[in-house]
């Protein structure tokens, strides 16, 4: 358990080090994401599963660990997979996924 618990903090602490060595900002700007919205659209009508697959993984990992320009990748969603098919992703899925860890956590510290 101890290993494991290592292993997640050197993931994150190698993560968050990456991102400001590598300057990964400059890619979670509105500039960035406007330059590129036509090649993502693009790449979503070709391959719509693969996207949805690759942008619901990314946004899991960015909102969970807090990272700057999670509200950006909300945005981003919307523009990509339009109103509808954005909603569906994002709130359905994410609104379970909080909920049963708010409600995880909640339980744990009435337990205590």
């Amino acid at each position: 358990m101890n290993r494991i618990k290592f292993a997640i903090a050197t993931l994150v602490i190698v993560a968050f080090g990456a991102y400001f060595v590598l300057d990964l900002g400059q890619y979670l700007t509105l500039e960035f994401v406007q330059s590129r919205l036509a090649s993502l659209q693009a790449f979503r009508d070709e391959n719509f599963a693969l996207t949805v697959a690759i942008y619901f993984v990314f946004y899991v990992v960015a909102t969970g660990i807090s990272i700057p320009g999670a509200i950006l990748l909300t945005l981003l969603g919307g523009a990509i997979f339009g109103l509808w098919w954005g909603t569906l992703m994002l709130v359905r899925p994410m609104s379970r996924l909080t909920m049963k860890k708010g409600t995880r956590g909640t339980m744990r510290r009435l337990k205590r």
